[in-house]
């Protein structure tokens, strides 16, 4: 779930990792203007997130390798940025950073946002500016909302936001006549920060968290251990045939489908 701003961030950090070899906190906050939470997140969470290892040493974070895995994992950002609809703005990072040839496609199919970048783009100036806007949804109603984030969960895009003291999240091209207001707002760190586990729209995070535990098979491991569900995500047991995750989340709709996907070699232990 990337922002057009997160994608572009990440593909000037891999310009300069397949360049120099290195990059630095320091560095980020000096070359592009960003804080250090910032800097420190695309390094440690957001490349990794999209296929590329990253190791720390030092001050320095380097690619811990170059195989054509981190090729692939570049061309997957390549083709989100074309069905997103913004390939335009990026495409010359992709074109520095391609320079072996790649193997794979892996076609996305995620919502086109074209035609909507002008309405991201106040939508994310809203965000850090912690302004409320207003706007037309589809069901005829007109809000005015604190903007929290933009988020792309399962393949289509949606705003984040608190409507008066409840969550909500609205799809970003049932939105219309959009507008900035002037009225600033404050939201708790804390629950900012309870927004990293949201896997999907389902996520709510007024809601206590609750422990799903399930059976996986080698193959799912795997996979979960290069793109976990969310930060509460731990293996807490190997069995002969398997491994035990468990997983805090605030709907079960959260990760029924994920479960659905990997079954049969996935099955749920606890709640029943």
């Amino acid at each position: 779930m990337r922002t057009k701003d997160t994608l572009n961030n990440l593909l000037k950090i891999l310009n300069i990792l397949y360049s120099s070899g290195y990059v630095t906190i320091k560095g980020l906050m000096e070359e592009y203007k960003m804080n250090k939470r910032t800097a420190s997140r695309h390094l440690n969470e957001y490349l990794p997130d999209t296929g590329f290892a990253v190791e720390k040493v030092g001050r320095k974070f380097r690619l811990t390798n170059k195989n054509p895995e981190i090729m692939g994992a570049i061309e997957a950002i390549e083709n989100f940025a074309k069905e997103a609809g913004f390939y335009s703005e990026i495409k010359d990072f992709i074109k520095t950073i391609k320079q072996n040839s790649l193997s794979t496609y892996m076609k996305l199919h995620i919502e086109n946002i074209g035609d909507y970048i002008k309405e991201i783009n106040l939508i994310e100036n809203a965000v850090k500016q912690k302004r409320t806007i207003k706007f037309t949804y589809n069901n005829g109603y007109e809000y005015e909302v604190k903007p929290l984030k933009i988020a792309n969960s399962e393949k289509y895009w949606y705003l984040l936001a608190l409507d008066g003291g409840k969550y909500k999240s609205f799809h970003i091209k049932s939105i219309k006549n959009i507008n900035k207001t002037d009225e600033t707002f404050a939201v708790s760190p804390i629950f900012l920060k309870k927004l990293d586990n949201a896997i999907n729209v389902w996520f709510e995070p007024k809601k206590k968290l609750f422990k799903v535990i399930f059976k996986i098979n080698e193959y799912t491991t795997k996979f979960l251990k290069r793109i976990p569900l969310n930060p509460t995500q731990k293996e807490i047991e190997t069995l002969p045939d398997g491994t035990l995750v468990e997983i805090k989340i605030t709907h079960k709709m959260e990760i029924k489908k994920f479960i659905k996907s990997f079954l049969p070699q996935i099955k749920v232990i606890k709640p029943k």
